[in-house]
């Protein structure tokens, strides 16, 4: 199922509508829990939906995955000040 909830979270995204993206974002977490792009994208659509702990969340698994993530560092940096 992981390429339908690939194209229909980035159909939602593309289309604005956030929130019926979420649940294809976060299937593609589970289904894939190392995807390092994955949790940056769930990430920024929680941001996007003003989730901020559960953006936290996702960038900082993207750090624990990939230290050296630029755009998750700075993601975070910014959400903490």
């Amino acid at each position: 199922f992981l390429p339908a909830h690939l194209k229909l979270g980035k159909h939602f995204v593309d289309q604005q509508q956030f929130t019926a993206a979420e649940p294809h974002y976060e299937a593609i977490v589970q289904i894939k829990p190392a995807d390092v792009a994955a949790h940056l994208n769930l990430g920024f659509l929680y941001l996007k939906t003003e989730q901020r702990a559960k953006a936290i969340e996702q960038l900082e698994k993207v750090i624990e995955l990939d230290p050296g993530n630029a755009l998750a560092k700075q993601a975070l940096a910014a959400l903490r000040n």
